[in-house]
């Protein structure tokens, strides 16, 4: 199966932003941050003024992330911004753009999922793609496709 595609600025910056904040570390930010004010607001005898200090990692942690997701959005070279061509076969995925071209075997292949309008395709070196779900004319192959080469499954429902 054949998909041509190009993710846009506002879907790339909205599944990084998603990534970003479904990660474990502003979790743990937003826990710690959570509990030294329940303990203090409990009477802990902690000063407010240290469970306010503890929501700067979780805020810096936001701005950062907000920051970096507009900016790695920028420029007209980026990889993902690009036209691509996604060929789903039998030994793994092909894809190729005018900046290159390269083949991810299915064993590379960690996960999809459908999200924010976008089949992400996880691979097993942390990195992912984004395949809008507009471009893809047949989408219960390509759900097919990727329920059958990837274990295991996630997120992709039978």
């Amino acid at each position: 199966m054949v998909v041509e595609s190009r993710l846009d600025r506002a879907a790339y910056v909205r599944i990084v932003l998603f990534r970003r904040f479904t990660n474990t570390v502003f979790y743990l930010f937003a826990l710690i941050g959570a509990a030294l004010t329940a303990y203090t607001f409990s009477g802990g005898g902690i000063s407010p003024l240290v469970a306010l200090t503890s929501w700067i990692p979780l805020v810096i942690y936001s701005v950062l992330s907000i920051a970096n997701a507009l900016m790695s959005s920028r420029g007209t070279n980026r990889p993902f911004l690009q036209q691509t061509r996604y060929e789903f076969g039998q030994d793994g995925i092909k894809v190729s753009n005018r900046l290159g071209d390269g083949e991810i075997p299915w064993a590379e292949v960690k996960a999809a999922r459908k999200l924010l309008g976008c089949y992400v395709i996880d691979l097993q070196t942390g990195q992912y793609f984004a395949v809008p779900t507009s471009s893809v004319r047949q989408p219960e192959a390509l759900e097919t496709i990727l329920r059958e080469r990837i274990k295991p499954q996630l997120g992709i429902a039978a």
